[in-house]
């Protein structure tokens, strides 16, 4: 059975969603296994609400989730009552999937480290089967991440596992199991925007811990994101298991035994709709830090010399590789490959000029979540921008110039904690430096005109990285 889950949006992360989800995904079906004589399988199926990520990614998503175990038909006062071959299977919906996903990764693994049961007329009276002898760390558990594709799986992956044992105290009725209905999160007054949620301050509820990973075709596995908290509150009423206890009737000096009537395993299924806000949800609380490893991300933007008055916009197969850690840093390097773009000089004259932006050092920002989960992400990215050749009237003149020092491109935005999973936009101005023109003749005459046309303060940019 499982026990609270934490993850750890997936993030920039759910979905993540998310993760994750970052993600926070639990099992697949497995069998109950072979019963023993006087022995019967329990199950039970609900509907958990669910956070991904709480704080960075705020991925909402609902997990159906199915448990089973085999134990007694009947027991009695005083007696020890075992639950063997348990298992859970989790199915996650798509969106989930996609948080993982779009983080790079393919297959998401984790553990199952808190799912608390309450016991009537047993002891003890609440038991975190999630931590049994067999899994002392959590339940593990392995689960695909294929884009607009749900995901079932099970926990512990490939088998199952004993929990227990309790010693029946009641002398009557039923020695009882249900799922505790303590809150792994609430939520509070919603914002207009956005739901804001605050984890509990002590373990309870599912609680899930999961990592994104990229697996190869050769079955090499490349760390993605993680470690990604996931937790879900069950519904109240979730019954995994009534077992009759035997009622010993004293008549005279003649003891008769009953068994009260066999009380049949009941289903729950709670149905609980999430609602997503109009831009995000967002959380107060999270469980980090969060790693993400940004590989191959998309880079694209564009440069607007004021003078020029001329939009440059970055080539096709421009990308981002670093690291995100929320809340921490995001640091990574920028590669454009050498390009060409047309402006009019003058407002009239059609010209073509070759360029190269080479990265003077890496991109660096520190993350902060803000109280209302929200990202705040402040850096900067530095390159130096050359100039290759001049296509003017038919002639392309080469030249080798260059900025006289690397021009810095600040990164500030506050952005909703999932971007960190589908991609974040920055914007702002830029001071272009003086262009130093080196060559022969040409480069005396043409450096003059090119860096009176570039150079200058408030030069317009816009920046976006995503997967």
């Amino acid at each position: 059975m499982l026990k609270r889950f934490s993850a750890r949006p997936l993030g920039w992360i759910t979905a993540a969603g998310t993760l994750t989800v970052s993600a926070a995904m639990l099992a697949a079906l497995l069998p109950g296994g072979a019963q023993a004589a006087g022995e019967k399988e329990y199950t039970a199926t609900f509907t958990a609400p669910c956070v991904v990520a709480p704080g960075v990614l705020n991925v909402t998503a609902n997990l159906e989730i199915t448990t089973r175990a085999n134990a007694p038909t009947e027991v009695k006062t005083g007696s020890l009552v075992t639950f063997t071959h348990t298992s859970a299977t989790i199915v996650s919906p798509a969106k989930l999937s996609n948080t993982f996903a779009s983080l790079g990764a393919n297959e998401v693994h984790g553990t199952v480290t808190n799912f608390e049961i309450d016991g009537t007329n047993v002891t003890p009276a609440v038991e975190n089967i999630a931590e049994p002898a067999s899994f002392p760390t959590g339940l593990p558990f392995e689960a695909p991440a294929i884009k607009n594709t749900p995901a079932t799986f099970n926990a512990p992956t490939g088998t199952t596992y004993s929990f227990g044992p309790f010693t029946v105290t009641g002398t009557s009725g039923d020695a009882g199991f249900t799922v505790s209905s303590l809150p792994a999160f609430s939520e509070t007054a919603p914002k207009e925007y956005a739901q804001v949620f605050t984890a509990t301050s002590e373990p309870q509820g599912i609680v899930s811990e999961v990592y994104g990973y990229n697996k190869a075709e050769n079955g090499e596995e490349t760390f993605v994101a993680g470690p990604i908290t996931v937790l879900c509150n069950a519904p109240s009423n979730v019954s995994l298991g009534q077992v009759p206890i035997e009622e010993i009737v004293k008549t005279g000096t003649t003891t008769t035994t009953t068994t009260a009537a066999p009380t049949t395993t009941t289903t729950t299924t709670t149905k609980t709709t999430t609602t997503t806000s109009k831009t995000t949800t967002t959380t107060t609380t999270s469980k980090g830090p969060i790693t993400v490893t940004l590989k191959e991300w998309v880079l694209k933007g564009s440069l607007t010399p004021k003078k020029l008055g001329e939009k440059i916009t970055l080539p096709p197969k421009s990308t981002f590789n670093g690291t995100a850690v929320v809340p921490g840093s995001l640091t990574g390097n920028t590669y454009v490959p050498p390009f060409s773009a047309s402006v009019k000089l003058f407002g009239l004259l059609p010209t073509t000029l070759g360029l190269t932006f080479t990265e003077s050092g890496p991109a660096s920002s520190t993350i902060t979540p803000t109280a209302g989960g929200e990202l705040t992400i402040k850096g900067t990215a530095s390159d130096n921008i050359g100039i290759t050749g001049v296509g003017l009237l038919g002639l392309n003149i080469p030249v080798s110039c260059t900025t006289a020092s690397a021009v810095v491109f600040p990164l500030e935005a506050t952005v909703p904690a999932e971007d960190l999973a589908t991609g974040v936009s920055f914007s702002g101005t830029t001071t272009l430096p003086k262009v130093n023109c080196s060559g022969g003749l040409l480069g005396a005459l043409v450096g003059p005109v090119i860096s009176e046309l570039l150079s200058g303060p408030s030069n317009p940019f816009s920046l976006r990285i995503e997967p």
